[in-house]
């Protein structure tokens, strides 16, 4: 009984063994049948069928040249992976999404620790060029009054020049390192002390500054180039400037742009009649006191040739800012840092007969002395130079990193440089309202409307205008020079109004 029921166990195990055995392979076959009809039956649309066999291969995920991900963009987002296989899932209106993402505010702090990333670039508004042309016109006005009028304080106590360019480019760091640092910390994590361009540039920069400076601050006392003549020969800026744009970026200007640019150079000119031609309501003292015909000529000029380097300056700082990869107080404040070192490599001017006005070393470090002591303590007998000094430093600073951020948000350094130009107007205007002893060193409100403000106003009518027109004609030839780039129906006209 026992030996007969395991005999019909085992049976029955043996026959679903052969079943199981048979079902999998009915299943293979089928597999292998769908797998080969797969590989091997791939029809053409024109012709007959072609065999074509792709072998898997699996090297990993993909990465982009920077090594990362390919379907992950900066932000972390996923991008869509043209290479991968099409999912029916995704509709074009998600592949729009995912190309339009808006980094959120976590992101925006992540991406702006890394110094290095690229800027984004929005248009500013017509409020904030505004503004900056107005803060460009003010702090250039103000240095134009203060430089005059310190030089001639300085002198009087017993310096010279050349230690007021040491004194100006020593106090330049101690205020800008700490306000890029703070600025960093409680602004814009992009501003940064870090060099971003190549050496070659901040050289360049830093010879530029420190030779305009060196020829400005050596040729800015009245007895050798007067106040009433400085502003008016500051203008030279805008040809310097449209000549340094036109070498060194390779670009041109329109001729509707260069007639403002020269309309904008006879307002000037109409501006500076009455002090050239002593008319009434101008300065009542000679232009050149005791000044041979030679140095009447070689000392304006030494003072409009300032104007070359910097304007070459602005020229380079105008090519690196429109890349894009840098913040313009960064530039700003790398390049003053630069031209700071120069500047005080080249004290030894002062030591150049006739240009300078020390004899030897120890005449030197006598004057240093002196203008240490009006400078950083409070003398009676320096005339305020302490204040004079403030106020000169702030000018200079300002001037330069307002002029970096107006050119980096509008059409370049030419605009920059006929904004600047309108703060001969206010120079003007201002000797119009004040006067200003410089044996008693002394202002007192002495308004006068004479000859000289009917030219001052003339003037200005011409020069906000021509300013105002080359804005519009720069507006105008950027968006057609987008149209000849892009095409006429791919740029739409009110993209750029």
């Amino acid at each position: 009984m026992i030996k007969s029921l395991k005999m019909s166990l085992y049976g029955t195990m043996a026959s679903a063994e052969r079943q199981l055995g048979s079902s999998n392979s009915s299943i293979n076959s089928i597999g292998s049948s769908l797998s080969s009809s797969r590989a091997h039956s791939s029809l053409s649309i024109n012709g007959p069928a072609t065999v074509t066999t792709t072998p898997e291969v699996n090297n990993g995920p993909r990465v982009n040249h920077r090594n990362q991900p390919a379907s992950v963009n900066t932000f972390g987002s996923v991008n869509p992976d043209i290479t991968s296989e099409v999912d029916l899932n995704t509709s074009e209106t998600d592949v729009d999404e995912r190309k339009n993402h808006v980094p959120n505010i976590l992101e925006r702090a992540l991406e702006r620790t890394i110094c290095y990333h690229p800027r984004r670039r929005s248009k500013p508004s017509k409020l904030t060029i505004f503004l900056l042309s107005v803060l460009v016109v003010m702090c250039h006005s103000a240095s134009l009054l203060i430089l005059p009028i310190y030089a001639s304080s300085m002198q009087d106590a017993g310096s010279d020049a050349g230690v007021m360019t040491v004194v100006i480019a020593g106090l330049i760091p101690v205020v800008m390192v700490p306000l890029s640092l703070l600025l960093r910390h409680l602004y814009d994590k992009t501003i940064t002390m870090k060099p971003s361009a190549s050496i070659c540039l901040y050289v360049a920069m830093g010879i530029c500054y420190a030779l305009g400076f060196n020829m400005l601050i050596f040729s800015s006392h009245p007895d050798r180039v007067p106040a009433g003549l400085q502003a008016p020969f500051s203008n030279v800026r805008i040809p310097f400037t449209t000549m340094s744009y036109v070498l060194i970026k390779q670009k041109g200007i329109s001729c509707r742009r260069l007639f403002c640019a020269w309309v904008m150079m006879a307002a000037v000119f109409i501006m500076a009649e009455p002090t050239i031609w002593s008319l009434e309501g101008s300065l009542d003292e000679e232009l050149f006191p005791g000044k041979t015909t030679l140095e009447s000529i070689l000392w304006p000029a030494i003072y409009c040739m300032s104007y070359l380097p910097m304007s070459v300056f602005y020229v380079l700082a105008d090519r690196e800012l429109k890349k894009n990869k840098v913040h313009p107080f960064s530039l700003a404040t790398s390049s003053l840092l630069t031209g700071v070192i120069f500047t005080l490599a080249m004290f030894g001017t002062d030591f150049i007969p006739w240009y300078g006005n020390v004899d030897n070393f120890d005449d030197f470090w006598d004057k240093f002395k002196t203008g240490y002591r009006c400078n950083f303590t409070y003398a009676t007998d320096c005339k305020h130079t302490l204040i004079k000094l403030v106020v000169l430093v702030t000018c200079l600073m300002c001037v330069n990193a307002f002029s970096f951020i107006l050119i980096y948000a509008t059409e370049g350094a030419i605009f920059t440089a006929l904004i600047s130009s309108l703060a001969i107007p206010v120079a003007q205007g201002f000797w119009s309202l004040f006067s200003y002893e410089y044996e008693t060193d002394e202002f007192s409100w002495r308004p006068t409307f004479t000859h000289n403000t009917a030219f001052i106003l003339g003037g200005l009518g011409l020069a906000v205008p021509a300013v105002i027109a080359y804005k519009i004609f720069s507006e105008k030839d950027a968006r057609n020079i987008k149209r000849e780039t892009k095409g006429y129906s791919d740029v739409s006209s009110s993209e750029y109004d």
